[in-house]
């Protein structure tokens, strides 16, 4: 790779397999930083319609390397919305320059379940990051 392609974007894709509604909590996507990176945007697209409901929903969020910060968020509620089977949800999409990482970094997705939950289809989580 040359200097010069590390101002451009840079896109990554990780996949990430079907939750059942009654699953826990948990990480179901990890992207490591391949360079010193900004991450400039991360998108979702599931390969099924999701329809939010009030009660028994999903988070999900996305995490910074330890964890503890919570970058985006997208609540699965009746006015939270849906996830369209095929269309792009942007879920994260800060101002520029955007979030700083060390190569080597983490960014989590974690499907929260609140309340019995709802299912998750397979997709991919999309990373545009851009080299500093």
């Amino acid at each position: 790779m040359r200097q010069k392609d590390l101002l451009d974007d840079l896109v990554q894709h990780v996949s990430f397999g079907n939750q059942a509604a009654a699953d826990a909590t948990d990480y179901i996507a990890i992207w490591t930083a391949p360079i010193k990176c900004y991450v400039t945007k991360v998108e979702i697209v599931v390969t099924d319609t999701l329809t939010g409901a009030d009660t028994n929903t999903m988070h999900l969020n996305l995490d910074d390397n330890d964890r503890t910060t919570e970058l985006a968020n997208k609540d699965f509620t009746v006015a939270g919305g849906n996830l369209v089977q095929g269309t792009e949800l942007s879920l994260y999409a800060p101002a520029a320059p955007g979030k700083s990482l060390a190569a080597g970094d983490n960014l989590y997705l974690e499907r929260e379940k609140i309340g019995t939950g709802l299912a998750l289809a397979v997709g991919i989580m999309t990373v545009t990051y851009r080299g500093r």
